[in-house]
């Protein structure tokens, strides 16, 4: 005598508590993290031509590969750079040319970069 075991029907997975899980994941995620926000420094190249009209009555900076900053040919550090670049009487004009040495480091130029926009000058020109 053959006995056959009764089959059970299969139960059909629910997709619902998985759907909820993951949109609760994704929910925690976006809230618990936080974004970058980046800031950036206006900057003009220098352009072929202008270069006559630029230079007259501006500040030079020279930024090092070891990290070192000259103003107008003389070693400064960033807070004298700041100081230097100070408008004399509240005059206006202030334009500073910025030239990145030799395998000059680019925290080292956006650092003194930074230093330069803290004192404001009208026009900040990157030369190559």
């Amino acid at each position: 005598m053959q006995v056959d075991a009764p089959i059970v029907p299969r139960r059909r997975l629910s997709m619902t508590p998985l759907i909820d899980v993951v949109f609760l994941l994704l929910v925690f995620f976006m809230l618990a993290s936080t974004f970058a926000q980046y800031s950036r420094i206006d900057v003009t190249g220098s352009r072929p031509g202008r270069a006559a009209s630029a230079i007259a009555g501006s500040q030079y900076v020279r930024v090092h590969q070891d990290g070192r900053i000259d103003l107008n040919g003389a070693p400064v550090s960033l807070s004298a750079l700041t100081a230097g670049l100070a408008r004399p009487g509240g005059a206006g004009g202030v334009k500073v040319i910025v030239r990145p040495g030799e395998g000059a480091n680019v925290q080292h130029l956006v650092t003194a970069l930074e230093a330069i926009r803290a004192a404001a000058p009208d026009q900040i020109i990157l030369a190559r």
